[in-house]
């Protein structure tokens, strides 16, 4: 009987992140890496939103990990109501304890409170987390902030006709 191997690596997949085709996703190896993914009530209270699109949500969720695992790949994915974690973070925090990678790696959340709830979790687990650029932005935050930068009066207008421009 072999050995599992070591988890080199934990991918965390959003919920607005669900792509088939995802560059994470596909870059991982499964033998040796791991998907994480966590429905949490949090993440759907802290601004309003209807039951609908919640549930919408969730079956979008549950239908990207069951299409990852029927390609084989280990997901762990934790489903709203079979869990105690108040949030996003706590969720992954544990996971990490329970089962340490040697780095996590993520796409850009687009909500900065989450993104840097993740951070903040990896890092009090003295991992390295790597942010890539998630595709499914025109623009990356960096862009942003140089355009933003010395504007006394910022305008959305302004901001998409540099982004027409550009």
């Amino acid at each position: 009987m072999t050995k599992p191997q070591p988890l080199r690596r934990l991918v965390v997949v959003l919920g607005d992140q669900l792509d088939p085709d995802h560059s994470l996703v596909a870059a991982l190896d499964p033998a040796r890496d791991r998907v994480f993914m966590a429905e949490v009530r949090e993440e759907s209270t802290h601004v309003h939103s209807h039951k609908a699109r919640t549930v919408l949500f969730l079956s979008a969720m549950r239908h990207f990990r069951d299409s990852l695992l029927g390609r084989g790949i280990r997901v762990i994915y934790l489903e709203l109501d079979t869990h105690d974690y108040p949030d996003y973070a706590t969720a992954l925090a544990d996971e990490i304890r329970t089962n340490p990678p040697r780095e996590v790696v993520m796409l850009q959340a687009g909500d900065m409170r989450l993104q840097s709830s993740i951070e903040a979790a990896v890092a009090a687990a003295d991992l390295t987390l790597q942010i890539r650029a998630d595709p499914h932005f025109l623009c990356d935050s960096e862009i942003f902030s140089e355009w933003l930068s010395g504007r006394k009066q910022p305008r959305l207008e302004h901001f998409y006709r540099f982004m027409r421009r550009r």
